[in-house]
């Protein structure tokens, strides 16, 4: 059923039911495939007749100015149209002010640039500056998080880089401040089990291992530093390790001076040279000095001695290299002289004592006995042709040639007492002492 619409052009206001169209002046509304295959529209005046155009859909064909096409819709994430309607702002010189409820265009300034207003979170509207320019009244501002507080940069540098303006602000610390409080620069490393195998040309970080140490490698110049052990420990022949120590053979060294450091000296078989002194029963290595004989005393050497029983003595020699024997000068000795108290019986000539330095005794004798011997022991009581007994022979009469006769050597002493023996009583014997 074909609808018809009359539209009638007035310049009067008209109310429903207030008029009666003709029957001339009813038109039948023109059906088109597409609105835009209308032939263009044409003014008309008030109170002229016109005929409407319809799309197959029955939606009237807009004409003339004011209208626009609905323009092209997509889908989210669709290929952006060729064609479509233009959304369009207002430029105002002052921004209006609107009341709750109101419609208002979009607002740029003169130049076409869109204006926004960053209600919440953001700053005021920056000024621009170009680098090097003086500051600007005001500005956006740029600042860092100190403590929860924020806090501006206190400046740049001229190269445009930030300056913190202070050492505590750039993390330098003064020597010997008190680190509790204090923030400066980290320098890390890369904690491992085990070495790091790095690449020439990169840039790593340096290597601990899990307690903390840091890894060090001296390439030149040190050596592996050796193994040490714990005081008394047990050492194991062939198995503990141990660092080696080492000795310098020089046949023409060089002295140290007093504060220098030097190494222990050795011969050419590796035999580490000692010279040792006793003193209060603590041996010090010394440098022996050689010296020939009737040369200077050295002030330090190698001395021979004995001991007295309690000290270490040294040993004395004479100008011909004799050694000085300790024998008391100038003794005066003590007659022991005497005869055989009873024939056959043993009897002390010299008495046993302790001051005994040596002695001479002979037989002097020829009558008594028709020339007997006697006989003397120096650790037993003499007894004839016994061991450890000796004979002295009897003079030849008036001459007394072949006397027999004993002279301890030097040194010779004892503490016990020297015993003679004779056959007849009254033979007679020299004896003496010192």
């Amino acid at each position: 059923m074909m609808k018809s619409i009359l539209i009638v052009c007035s310049a009067a206001a008209l109310s429903m039911g207030a008029f009666i169209v003709p029957a001339q002046a009813q038109q039948t509304a023109r059906v088109v495939t597409t609105c835009g295959n209308v032939s263009p529209y044409h003014a008309l005046n008030p109170g002229s007749i016109t005929t409407l155009y319809v799309d197959p859909n029955g939606n009237i064909c807009g004409g003339g100015g004011g209208g626009g096409g609905g323009g092209t819709s997509s889908s989210f994430g669709a290929t952006f149209p060729t064609v479509g309607t233009a959304a369009g702002f207002e430029y105002l010189s002052s921004p209006p002010t609107l009341t709750s409820g109101q419609m208002v265009a979009g607002q740029t300034d003169v130049n076409g640039n869109l204006k926004v207003n960053v209600i919440s979170g953001g700053g005021s509207n920056a000024s621009v500056g170009s680098t090097g320019s003086a500051v600007p009244g005001s500005a956006t501002y740029a600042g860092i998080n100190v403590g929860g507080t924020l806090t501006g940069w206190p400046g740049t540098s001229t190269g445009g880089n930030v300056n913190p303006g202070t050492a505590t602000l750039w993390g330098i610390l003064t020597q010997g401040s008190t680190t509790s409080g204090q923030s400066g620069h980290l320098m890390m490393g890369a904690v491992t089990t085990a070495a790091p195998s790095y690449t020439t040309a990169q840039t790593s970080p340096l290597s601990l291992d899990p307690a903390g140490n840091l890894r060090v490698n001296v390439v030149t110049g040190g050596g592996s530093g050796g193994t040490s052990a714990a005081d008394k420990s047990t050492f194991t022949y062939g198995t503990t390790t141990m660092t080696t120590g080492g000795c310098v053979f020089n046949s023409s060294i060089t002295q140290l001076t007093s504060g220098q450091a030097g190494g222990v000296s050795c011969s050419a078989n590796r035999e580490q040279y000692f010279d040792v002194l006793q003193s209060s029963n603590f041996y010090t290595l010394l440098s022996a000095t050689a010296g020939t004989p009737g040369s200077a005393i050295p002030t330090q050497g190698n001395m021979v001695g004995g001991t007295d029983g309690t000290n270490f003595r040294d040993m004395g020699v004479d100008a011909a290299n004799n050694v000085k024997t300790a024998t008391a000068a100038n003794v005066t000795p003590t007659d022991c002289s005497g005869t055989i108290t009873t024939g056959g019986i043993a009897q002390p000539a010299i008495a046993a004592q302790t001051t005994l330095h040596g002695f001479t005794i002979g037989n002097i004798d020829a009558s008594a006995g028709s020339g007997e011997p006697l006989w003397i022991s120096f650790t037993a009581t003499a007894a004839a042709a016994t061991a450890a007994s000796y004979p002295l022979a009897p003079p030849a009469a008036t001459t007394f040639a072949g006397m027999g006769s004993y002279s301890t050597p030097p040194g010779f002493g004892t503490n016990h007492a020297v015993s003679i023996i004779g056959a007849t009583t009254g033979h007679k014997f020299s004896c003496s002492w010192w």
